[in-house]
């Protein structure tokens, strides 16, 4: 699933192609991806419209279209592509957006797990789905980071949980926490001073990281240009399941941790106290 790195390297790129554009036409050829308001509705108010900014909040895109905002979300396979409007469609494309010039913005989803949600201008932030989101994980300072990571709950949790910060995912949580030598099941009210602070900026320093490396291409991510991602070849442990540590040498483990396949390393990555650890590596991690 494209996470915070992913959808930021794809508004990048649509920010270079979209702003001044006018919608001339609308087609939504799968009616399951809108979801507000009806289709016809949806096809009929978005025409005349001129793109503007494009914004991200975790793993949404929001479009600023005049008077609407067009709040978009990739899920698992969803893709935006810049077409002249006489190529050839496929099976997965699902939404056509009809620009002056002559050039169309396609989405396209294999999986058509996306969805897309046109709001008044200004409605978007009080909307349910986006209201509910913790702050950005790229816009948020320390102290506003350290006082949601006093809660007594597994850090690897909270890192993953969207209410309490928008926009990580499994493979960035896992490098930020190997990064700061910090153990996945530690509760986070549990984290020292140092160790909330190393983490903090070892989850900046990884999803920036991230960004430059053009996201991580694990399973089917491709930009706009259709490039794939290469942060994944610059992972520290995820994917790395019984390879030496890089500091240590001590073999990565993985375990279910959070409801995840969690990989990290058991030296570096060392409890404070006795936790008892449940999947493929299994035992009691002492001071």
């Amino acid at each position: 699933m494209p996470e915070l790195p992913e959808v930021e390297i794809v508004r990048q790129q649509l920010l270079q192609v979209l702003p001044g554009k006018e919608i001339v036409a609308c087609h939504v050829l799968t009616p399951r991806i809108v979801r507000q308001p009806e289709v016809a509705a949806f096809e009929k108010r978005i025409v005349g419209s001129r793109f503007g900014e494009i914004w991200r909040r975790g793993k949404y895109l929001l479009f600023q279209l005049g008077k609407w905002e067009l709040v978009t979300h990739l899920r698992m396979e969803g893709r935006f592509g810049l077409f002249d409007a006489r190529a050839p469609l496929d099976g997965y494309t699902h939404l056509l957006f009809t620009l002056n010039g002559g050039s169309q913005l396609r989405y396209r989803d294999v999986r058509k797990f996306g969805t897309m949600d046109l709001l008044e201008a200004g409605q978007a932030a009080s909307a349910p789905f986006l209201a509910g989101l913790g702050p950005d994980a790229l816009d948020l300072s320390y102290e506003d980071f350290a006082t949601r990571f006093q809660r007594p709950r597994q850090v690897k949790a909270l890192l993953l949980d969207q209410h309490v910060l928008a926009g990580v995912g499994n493979i960035y949580a896992d490098e930020a926490l190997w990064r700061a030598r910090v153990h996945p099941s530690c509760p986070a009210d549990r984290l020292s001073e140092p160790e909330r602070r190393s983490l903090y900026e070892g989850l900046q320093e990884t999803l920036h990281e991230a960004i430059a490396c053009g996201g991580s291409t694990v399973r089917s991510f491709v930009d706009m240009l259709g490039h794939a991602g290469q942060f994944q070849l610059h992972c520290h442990v995820y994917g790395r399941q019984g390879e030496p540590c890089e500091r240590c040498k001590t073999p990565i483990v993985k375990a279910k941790i959070a409801g995840r396949g969690t990989s990290f390393c058991p030296q570096c990555q060392r409890l404070r106290t006795s936790v008892k650890i449940a999947g493929p590596y299994e035992g009691r991690l002492s001071p």
